[in-house]
């Protein structure tokens, strides 16, 4: 997977989120679909204070999107890492055909532009797994830490 990451001037955040978004793209699908993908990672300063952090494919016209863009609130400071977690399920929706990207379907299944936003499958989906692949990569960090210590 291609990462490049906009708009953050701090280094250390910057080599985690790339180091965590790789991790998480590993565990959500196979390497043979990871190496094709590439995301743009922007920390925007300029996203309302009610949205935390969005991903959608920068190519919309196609069946089977592999470059996406992730924007996260730059202003915004709680627990980014996470948030990413939650972008990178999304990533793994559209790379693998499970939601479309004009949003109307859901695994073949058509969803209306009624339906209210935590009851969307993907975004179900999305925060059902998020904080469980945030807390494996922490721990995988951890392990690391203490493999180099010994």
């Amino acid at each position: 997977m291609k990462c490049v990451i906009r708009n953050c001037e701090n280094r250390k955040l910057k080599r985690q989120m790339k180091q965590a978004l790789q991790y998480y793209i590993n565990q959500l699908v196979h390497k043979n679909l990871s190496k094709h993908l590439a995301v743009t990672l922007i920390f925007d300063d300029q996203m309302s204070s009610q949205e935390y952090a969005e991903c959608y494919p920068s190519q919309t016209l196609t069946d089977k999107p592999r470059k996406f863009v992730v924007r996260i609130n730059k202003n915004i400071t709680r627990k980014p890492l996470l948030a990413l977690a939650h972008e990178a399920i999304h990533i793994k929706q559209y790379a693998k055909q499970e939601l479309s990207t004009c949003h109307t379907f859901w695994k073949n299944t058509r969803v209306y532009s009624t339906t209210r936003y935590l009851d969307l499958p993907w975004e179900k989906q999305a925060y059902r797994y998020d904080y469980t692949l945030y807390k494996d990569y922490k721990n995988f960090c951890a392990e690391q830490s203490r493999n180099r210590k010994t």
